[in-house]
């Protein structure tokens, strides 16, 4: 057997006359640390590995064999049946008065916004960290939940440090604290990412996967998770993982102007899922939100219908191109005009009649008629 030394073709300093050799000691003492470290990860990565429980091997025919649950959707069209969703809003768009509409139609059984079939849940959790627990109270006391044994909330405003859901043994802790529930709501993403000291744009994937185990763990079916959009766009801010992560995602936005009066819009994407953008309706007495149709180009062209009305109510029969000259200042584009021009035609409150040199000339239908009235009973999907 040859012999290695460790310390063949290194050059150390000549120690002085008289003083004591210990380099090599030192360096033996640091391996042997060193060593120590490396057996004690082994040791206890071996323990962890024998008491992992892996998911059991399954075959396709089995497997396919299985009969699918009677219901496919938590929400119709909107929640697939065990699936994570992403809540994505401006801000002041409504974000936590929909979360007030989700809790009412999963404890009480109450279509969505008054339109999509909702399969009741036994047990739904909302963990908020946004609202004190005063304004938490106030507002889903307005929301009037019959059913209120089937929420249970977690008030974490100043506790998120508590939510370490990226430590193991924490993780565990909570399983057991929270599940078993049908639904997990986390209002929202990013107070419980800066509590962990985690990166928006780099760490939420991280989190995210942790909620995963943490709900799979505690038993919990579903979860919905509230986040912001940017401040200038219309999609979740941060870390492309968090468009990665859910089944689907739902969207609220709102129009320029006072967020108070402004009109909302909701859509969602996602596997077996598509909502294409649609207005909401809100009761300010009870929160209530209603789906009333309509996109935010359709409102658009209603108030520029509405200007149409107006202007056609006061005068003599005019041409396409004196309608637009009579709206150049109020604010609607040409092409918005001009659709709308074509929507009062079509839906019966503008007639035409041949005009000089090949013009079309337009006249309002119903003089004596409200015009509001009318753009609103032809708004699509209005109900």
């Amino acid at each position: 057997m040859v012999s290695i030394d460790p310390y063949d073709g290194l050059v150390f300093p000549t120690p002085a006359d008289g003083e004591p050799w210990e380099f090599e000691k030192a360096v033996d003492a640091e391996v042997r640390r060193i060593r120590v470290r490396e057996a004690a990860h082994a040791l206890v990565a071996a323990e962890h590995a024998r008491d992992q429980r892996l998911p059991p091997l399954r075959s396709l025919r089995g497997f396919l064999a299985e009969p699918d649950p009677p219901v496919a959707y938590r929400v119709h069209g909107a929640w697939p049946s065990g699936g994570r969703i992403v809540f994505s809003a401006q801000n002041k768009a409504g974000k936590t008065t929909v979360v007030g509409n989700v809790l009412r139609s999963l404890a009480d059984g109450e279509p969505l916004f008054g339109a999509w079939v909702t399969v009741p849940a036994e047990r739904v959790i909302l963990l908020d960290n946004e609202l004190d627990e005063r304004m938490l109270r106030r507002w889903l006391r307005d929301h009037a939940i019959a059913n209120t044994n089937a929420v249970d909330l977690l008030p974490m405003r100043g506790r998120l440090s508590r939510f370490d859901v990226l430590n193991p043994s924490v993780r565990a802790t909570w399983a057991r604290h929270l599940g078993p529930a049908d639904v997990l709501i986390l209002d929202c993403l990013r107070p419980a990412l800066d509590a962990l000291g985690l990166d928006e744009n780099k760490d939420a994937g991280r989190f995210l996967e942790a909620l995963d185990e943490l709900t799979t763990t505690a038993s919990i079916g579903e979860t919905l998770v509230v986040h912001h959009h940017g401040h200038t766009g219309e999609r979740s801010r941060g870390d492309s993982r968090i468009l990665d992560w859910p089944d689907a995602v739902w969207n609220l936005v709102r129009d320029n102007g006072n967020p108070a009066t402004a009109a909302r819009y909701f859509s969602a994407y996602g596997r077996d899922v598509t909502i294409t953008e649609t207005r909401l309706d809100y009761d300010p007495t009870t929160r209530r939100l209603a789906l009333a149709g309509g996109t935010r180009d359709d409102r658009k062209t209603d108030d520029a219908l509405e200007a149409i009305l107006d202007v056609l109510n006061d005068a003599h029969p005019m041409s396409g191109r004196e309608v637009e000259r009579a709206l150049e200042d109020s604010g609607h584009g040409r092409a918005t005009v001009r659709e709308a021009l074509r929507r009062g035609v079509s839906i019966g409150l503008v007639t035409t009649t041949p005009g000089p040199q090949r013009s079309t000339m337009h006249t309002l239908n119903q003089p004596s008629a409200p015009v509001r009235h009318h753009c609103a009973a032809s708004a699509p999907g209005a109900p």
